[in-house]
């Protein structure tokens, strides 16, 4: 039926399709015969010469862009198409001929048909889509006349929303404003505005902030508060050489984000300019052309500063300083085979590739001395600047065993290549591990890199390489409620070796050795529209306690009388971590 429909048979349908099975002709074997008929036709029953046998061609193509009413309609005809609408047309006739298909003096074509409802119905700008067909009044066989109905929805619209939020373990409540037009300048393009007030729970860094010792345990409740707005506009295919089916948009997005902690506040300004695109049905491109990120921290306190100097290492020292990334361009391509046709697995593969920074040192030659490296730098508007290579990859696969049971799985890869003005990744940019989403045994920003081992005053532990692996099983167990277990592999390291970070370095003979292993299970409370996710993970294998001694059933002699030297008693126990998430980790 979907062959002959995308043919041109506007009017057939499954019911004309009639088997008729003959199992006379012995051996066990039986004949079957395909026929097409109108079945409940009086007199002749064939297809020849009747609408369901004919191929149509779409005469005249009529859009109807507002609710019908007792006034007459007024017609405004585009390209032989006829836009029917009470006064100004509400919608410029051009945009809507973006997402429409269906053509006048073309044949029909099923895909044509469901490609003008899909879009029409994907730009959230109409309540309701109807197409129908009318062959009355016609007089010629073969001839159809196509109908648009549009209901549109609410142009403008307001929402307040309230939520929890928790970021590698510490909880915080956000409250978010926003506004939303859906056809700005009648093109179908959309402006969002919104503004966040978020208070949380942040780790103090030094004693002056929390009255207590330093390290992370210093913590005050919600002692961060930040707030900012954002802005995004963006346009249906924004240029002809894109294809309609590919829904392209033109994308520009600008936010500020203003952020007080115990120690220190920090203004992050950002603004890209790009388009996005769906290549095929299952795949996705996102070209950010500029993307520029300033970020800046305005006041410290005289502990924190003292704290800075105390670390003496140039990751975390760069982490809080006034530094620019701007990318040209930023890239992300997406395989998601999810909503394709009944299919047992579903796999989804990302790819982000950042190039940071480089056209900013072919003019600038205004250098400065960076007083912990000894090494100059550029600057731009007198903030120093990264310039980076970045690749990240994401790749899982969803297998569905039965009704009540799956499997999902991950693997995770990515390397980034800083170079000389900054010479570490941004700290907004590099890899990390631990967290909700990822080896749930450790909290967010607490592993690594490599094997390197030294008290954890913060969550800062990033590196330039990521490796990791995760495997869950779920299942359910009764009404919401589903159950998990997993198992989560991986870690970070630095490209080059550190003296600063004794073990961070990535190197082939080692890697193996260095990876962390958290097992645990999970429950999940599954609603359908949103998943509310508890983990607890156990730290099977530390990478960062001395060789023989990282999995959980070996003796701890040696870390026990390192620490005792250290002047620490330590009766280590296994180390367990508890995650709260929305939705599934991968």
């Amino acid at each position: 039926t979907a062959h002959l429909n995308e043919l041109g048979y506007l009017y057939f349908h499954k019911d004309l399709i009639v088997f008729l099975a003959d199992t006379t002709v012995g051996g066990h074997g039986v004949d079957i015969r395909i026929r097409m008929e109108r079945p409940y036709a009086k007199g002749l029953r064939g297809l020849t010469g009747t609408p369901e046998g004919t191929i149509s061609t779409i005469r005249d193509l009529t859009i109807q862009t507002e609710r019908a009413t007792a006034e007459p309609w007024d017609t405004t005809t585009y390209l032989d198409h006829h836009f029917l609408s009470h006064g100004r047309p509400s919608h410029r006739p051009r945009a809507l001929l973006g997402p429409i298909f269906l053509a006048p003096n073309n044949r029909f074509r099923q895909s044509d048909a469901n490609n003008t409802y899909s879009r029409l119905t994907g730009l959230r700008v109409f309540d309701r889509v109807e197409i129908t067909y009318d062959t009355v009044g016609i007089g010629t066989r073969g001839l159809a006349d196509a109908r648009i109905r549009l209901l549109p929805g609410k142009p403008q619209s307001m929402t307040t929303e309230v939520y929890g939020t928790n970021r590698g373990g510490f909880l915080g409540a956000t409250l978010s404003l926003g506004y939303r037009h859906r056809n700005v300048l009648r093109t179908l393009g959309f402006f969002q505005g919104q503004i966040n007030f978020a208070a949380e729970t942040q780790q103090a860094f030094t004693q002056g902030a929390s009255q207590v010792s330093q390290g992370i345990v210093s913590n005050t409740l919600f002692n961060t508060v930040s707030f900012g707005p954002e802005v995004t506009v963006g346009f249906p295919r924004p240029f002809k050489w894109f294809s309609k089916l590919s829904g392209s948009r033109m994308i520009l997005n600008l936010l500020f984000n203003y952020q007080r902690r115990p120690d220190f506040t920090r203004t992050l300004a950002r603004g890209s300019f790009g388009f996005d695109w769906n290549s095929t049905t299952t795949q996705h491109v996102d070209l950010r052309i500029l993307e520029l990120s300033v970020i800046r921290i305005p006041s410290r306190s005289a502990d924190f500063a003292a704290f800075l100097q105390q670390t003496n290492d140039p990751v975390f020292v760069n982490s809080y300083t006034d530094h620019l990334i701007l990318n040209l361009p930023k890239i992300t391509y997406t395989w998601n085979t999810q909503g394709q046709k009944a299919t047992r697995n579903v796999k989804f593969f990302r790819s982000i590739l950042e190039a940071a920074g480089w056209p900013l040192g072919i003019g600038d030659r205004r250098t400065l001395r960076d007083t912990l490296t000894g090494k100059d730098y550029r600057t731009l508007f007198g903030i120093r600047y990264a310039e980076f290579v970045k690749l990240d990859n994401d790749f899982r696969i969803n297998r569905t065993l039965h009704d009540r049971s799956s499997v999902a799985f991950r693997v995770a890869a990515g390397v980034g290549v800083p170079f000389s003005n900054l010479e570490v990744l941004p700290f907004e940019t590099a890899f990390f591990g631990g967290g909700a989403n990822g080896l749930r045994a450790w909290q967010a920003r607490s592993l690594g890199p490599g094997s390197y081992t030294a008290p954890l005053f913060a969550y800062d532990r990033v590196g330039e390489v990521r490796l990791e692996a995760n495997f869950e099983y779920r299942f359910k167990l009764i009404g919401y409620l589903e159950g998990a277990l997993f198992t989560d592999v991986g870690n970070i390291w630095n490209r080059r070796k550190d003296p600063a970070r004794p073990g961070a370095e990535f190197e082939l003979g080692d890697f193996l050795s260095e990876l962390a292993v958290g097992t645990g299970f999970g429950a999940r409370l599954n609603f359908d529209f949103f998943i509310v996710r508890f983990d607890l993970g156990m730290q099977t294998k530390d990478p960062s306690l001395p060789i023989g001694e990282r999995w959980l059933f070996q003796p701890k002699d040696r870390y026990i009388a390192e620490q005792a030297a250290l002047g620490n008693v330590v009766d280590y126990r296994a180390r367990f971590n508890f995650n709260l998430g929305i939705g599934y980790p991968f």
